[in-house]
Order: C-alpha cells, then sequence, then structure tokens
C-alpha cells in the first residue's frame, strides 16, 4: 500500500489557505446537487488531460454522483461505476464517478479536494501530483492567488510538481504548459519544479 506521507501536512496546509482568503474548510454552503454539478464540470474539463485515465475509445465517463452521507469525512471513491444503461449508443461501457460528501462539506473548497484526487495518477492520495493538480484547481476556480500558495506549500514543506506522473522524455504534461510562461528564466524551490519569486499573473483561461 503506498504510503500517505503528506496527508496531514496537506490538510493542514489547505485550512490556513482557505483562512488566509476568508473562508473556512467546512462549511454548508451548496446543494448536494449543486456540488455534483460543479464536480462534473471539472471531471469533464480535465479528465485524461492531467493524467491518463481511460480509453475513450471503449470507455465513457462525463458524469460525478455525489451521495450525502454522515460522519465527518468526505471522499472521491476510487475506480469507475457502471451507469444503469451500462453500454452508450456506440456500444462503450458507460460509467460514472462517485464522491461522498457530509452536509458540511458541500461546498467548492472541498468538492475541488475530492476531485483532485479523481484528477490525480491511481495510488496518489496526498502526493506531489495530487497537490500541483489541487493548486491549480484552487487558482482557477476559486481565484486563490498561486504565488501565495506556492510559497505557502513550500514553507510548509509540501511538495507539488505541474508535471505529469510516467512522462515520457520529450513530453511536456497539460499543467507544465499552461505555467510555462510563468515561470521562465525563474530560480527553482526545494519542492518539485516551482519557483518562490518572479511576476504572477491570471491564470489563463484556455485549459
Amino acid at each position: 500500500m503506498t504510503k500517505d506521507s503528506q496527508k496531514q501536512k496537506v490538510y493542514d496546509w489547505e485550512k490556513s489557505v482557505a483562512k488566509h482568503f476568508g473562508k473556512d474548510m467546512w462549511g454548508a454552503e451548496m446543494t448536494p446537487k449543486e456540488c455534483e454539478q460543479f464536480a462534473t464540470k471539472i471531471w469533464n474539463r480535465y479528465k485524461n488531460k492531467t493524467t491518463y485515465h481511460f480509453n475513450e475509445r471503449y470507455d465513457y465517463c462525463s458524469k460525478v454522483k455525489v451521495k450525502l452521507v454522515g460522519g465527518n469525512k468526505c471522499t472521491m471513491r476510487g475506480g469507475y461505476f457502471h451507469s444503469k444503461r451500462r453500454t452508450t449508443k456506440d456500444g462503450r461501457g458507460s460509467y460514472y464517478k462517485k464522491m461522498h460528501l457530509n452536509v458540511m462539506g458541500c461546498n467548492k473548497r472541498i468538492v475541488i479536494h475530492e476531485i483532485a484526487h479523481a484528477l490525480s495518477p491511481r495510488n496518489s492520495k496526498h502526493d506531489e501530483y495530487f497537490v500541483g493538480i489541487y493548486m491549480y484547481l484552487m487558482a482557477k476556480y476559486l481565484g486563490y492567488d498561486l504565488k501565495f500558495m506556492i510559497n505557502s506549500a513550500n514553507e510548509n514543506k509540501i511538495n507539488f510538481t505541474w508535471k505529469q506522473k510516467g512522462q515520457f522524455t520529450g513530453y511536456v504534461s497539460p499543467l507544465s504548459k499552461l505555467i510555462r510562461p510563468y515561470l521562465k528564466d525563474k530560480p527553482q524551490t526545494k519542492s518539485l519544479a516551482l519557483p518562490t519569486t518572479g511576476r504572477y499573473l491570471v491564470l489563463p483561461s484556455a485549459l
């Protein structure tokens, strides 16, 4: 089993980031249906971009279903679940992703955390690939300042990267392409491949 060595550090870090921008991580701000629509929107925009998840020639997955649960944990369920109609009209397998949220987790911050798991490599948990995807999604969908998150992650010794796991030589992942104009000729940090200094602009909306 893959060790989740950054888990608690990431939990503490995301709380401090949310607080910096005037929010708590927890809070009932959306209905489960609104969470489902928001998660599905992000999933459909980035599936098979940040990480290769499934062969779209043979399989189809375009929905994230949210189940309201009790307790104090929210989770992104691993794997894929068969839709009622098990195949599409063109013969592909039809699936959906499943997210469990409690009432206090029904907000964009928690949904983004959980969908970042879905977009990360299998068994990533809270590793550098997850954190890189998570940071980008927070910048894009919450408007959080990327420079602040980079500095904060470095201060808390949290590893993150924009690279794609298992990429072959010469390949540049979509997230690396997205931020490349903002990282030219700038020093590297102890974390994986991101600087703490330099000029940062609003993230492009092309991806």
